[in-house]
């Protein structure tokens, strides 16, 4: 058992009655004793399954994970317990279903988290994939209003970061773009240069959303497209631009402003690619459906191909999985069909952030592409 054993809630400050916070301690107990008939009298007594522990952070969710049973999970997800809450430690159940290797119970709590954000995009509430965050780092607003640097950090990295204030008031260095993405970014081109113009078109058409490092950028140049659009709304990133030549390359078209200014007047006989990346900074979720939602009016055709840096959730594996699945399935409403690889970046990722905010934290980085359906 772990050190959430401790089922001594007597030191809570939780401003809960104290027959609830009984009846937690009911549940949790139950949990520890694997006893599934009084798990679920518990539940039906109404113990709040959401409830956990001040001193470890476990709740119901995370006890049911450890016990393996999914009997137990399926009941206390049915009962009100949060698939994504984290213990003080930064665990979710579903780390705890991984850690033990319970691949059914990990897929219920997955799933769970599925169903739950499908719901609130749906409503267009708080989902666990938006940012809150009014500071450049989650704030498009204020993070074109930034100054961004451009450096090389002690270990050599080439550096694209913005300066924010953690809660403590300290400022603290994000990575807008870094150095360790290059091996996801050169797997990205290889597989995105399968695309094929459609026939009487001469040579592929590029079109990268964000500019960041250009390490992308640099990399389908060798592609030699015969037209390569870049579309870049930061100040500081385009005087970075200018003063390193993109500006002046041969086939390179520098489009000023935000994509959803220099796409949205775009229409169904709007300009079409062969090749589209998208990776921005300062946005969520909500704002990569919506352009998910232009990839049937600027894709080419089914020979074309798409791909985005696929970052969110990626501090946690099992948030990570859930912003996956959800891409596929809104990708899949757009009749656009995804394939996925995966690129081992754990050691990529340790030794990346000698001075800056880690945003990237699992070990592995899921690549997708796809592709528009024919017919």
């Amino acid at each position: 058992m772990s050190d959430a054993d401790n089922l001594d809630f007597s030191s809570a400050t939780d401003a809960l009655p104290p027959e609830l916070l009984e009846s937690a301690a009911v549940l949790h107990s139950a949990l520890l004793a694997h006893d599934l008939p009084a798990v679920k009298a518990a539940l039906a007594d109404g113990a709040p399954a959401w409830y956990q522990s001040p001193d470890s952070g476990w709740g119901a969710l995370h006890y049911a994970a450890e016990w393996g049973s999914e009997e137990a999970v399926r009941a206390v997800l049915e009962g009100g317990g949060v698939w994504n809450a984290v213990d003080n430690l930064g665990n979710t159940a579903g780390d705890i279903a991984i850690s033990r290797n319970e691949e059914g119970t990990y897929t219920l709590i997955r799933d769970a988290g599925l169903r739950s954000e499908l719901l609130l995009n749906l409503l267009a509430s708080h989902s666990a994939l938006k940012v809150l965050d009014p500071t450049p780092a989650g704030d498009l607003e204020s993070f074109l209003a930034s100054r961004l640097v451009y450096r090389q950090d002690g270990a050599g990295q080439e550096v694209c970061a913005v300066v924010v204030q953690d809660a403590d008031g300290r400022d603290v260095q994000v990575g807008v773009m870094m150095g360790w993405e290059r091996r996801i970014m050169e797997e990205t081109v290889h597989l995105l240069s399968e695309a094929e113009p459609p026939e009487g078109v001469d040579g592929l058409r590029v079109l990268n959303v964000g500019f960041g490092l250009g390490i992308i950028d640099s990399l389908f140049q060798a592609l030699s497209p015969t037209r390569h659009t870049i579309i870049e709304p930061h100040p500081d990133v385009l005087a970075h631009m200018q003063a390193t030549g993109w500006m002046g390359k041969k086939g390179v078209e520098v489009r000023r402003g935000k994509w959803q200014d220099v796409l949205s007047a775009q229409g169904e006989q709007g300009e079409r690619w062969d090749v589209v990346f998208f990776d921005t900074f300062s946005e969520d979720y909500a704002d990569l459906m919506e352009f998910f939602a232009l990839l049937p009016h600027i894709l080419s055709g089914p020979h074309a191909r798409f791909s985005f840096f696929n970052g969110l959730g990626a501090t946690n594996a099992l948030f990570y999985d859930v912003s996956t699945r959800l891409a596929e399935l809104h990708l899949a409403q757009l009749r656009i069909e995804t394939e996925w690889e995966d690129v081992w970046v754990e050691q990529d990722v340790r030794d990346a952030w000698e001075d800056t905010r880690s945003y990237f934290r699992v070990g592995w980085y899921r690549l997708p592409v796809g592709r528009l359906r024919a017919g």
